[in-house]
């Protein structure tokens, strides 16, 4: 009995690091990219003057919770295939106060875009078209995150230099080339091998004895 309740409570003392381990570094990396975006005023670098930062902070462990529950929507089926339906609209709010105060007329396309795409991904998790889904909600983070750098241009980040003389040396660029170019492929070969094993949808009966 001993035995047992310890092994439930270091189950549950994992499960908590889990948790906070995935959700601190999120809202971490959110006010970090929403700082930067919205720059530091060189003055007084330690005042927030608006609440920018913690709605980035907010927006990006949303945004991975729903592309997370969409995923798990997709490789599931049964009861945790309807757990897994999820939702985020902090990151409209967010992209649209982004391109508000540093906006360019490319970085409110791709607003317009990632909003768009994501929109159409969660209708589409409505209607139990996950895989439409995963793709709308892939989609909407990449657009949402080239509109951010597109919302920086040019100062990298503002205030401060000019996105050239912020940039690698040629030296560093042509090394990072090569390194792309020979580790990419390798990556992409087994995250295709990885995702076609485990392509088909797994419900309870699956899960162990004592696990569900």
């Amino acid at each position: 009995m001993a035995v047992t309740m310890a092994f439930d409570q270091w189950r549950r003392d994992r499960d908590r690091c889990h948790f906070w381990g995935s959700l601190l570094p999120a809202f971490l990396w959110g006010v970090v990219v929403a700082t930067i975006v919205r720059g530091i005023a060189q003055e007084n670098p330690h005042e927030f003057a608006d609440p920018f930062s913690p709605l980035g902070g907010l927006t990006t462990p949303a945004l991975f919770v729903t592309h997370g529950a969409v995923f798990l929507a997709l490789k599931t089926r049964g009861r945790i295939r309807r757990n897994a339906k999820g939702a985020a609209v902090l990151a409209v709010a967010f992209l649209t106060w982004a391109q508000a105060a540093k906006g360019s007329i490319a970085g409110v396309l791709l607003t317009a875009v990632a909003i768009g795409v994501w929109g159409a991904g969660m209708v589409a998790d409505l209607f139990g078209r996950e895989g439409w889904a995963f793709l709308g909600s892939a989609a909407a983070i990449g657009a949402a995150t080239i509109s951010l750098f597109a919302a920086l241009h040019p100062e990298m980040p503002p205030p401060g230099p000019d996105i050239e003389n912020a940039a690698s040396t040629p030296k560093t660029v042509q090394v990072m080339t090569w390194v792309a170019v020979v580790f990419l492929p390798l990556v992409l070969v087994y995250r295709s091998w990885t995702y076609w094993v485990f392509r088909h949808r797994v419900g309870v009966r699956n899960i162990p004895a004592g696990h569900n």
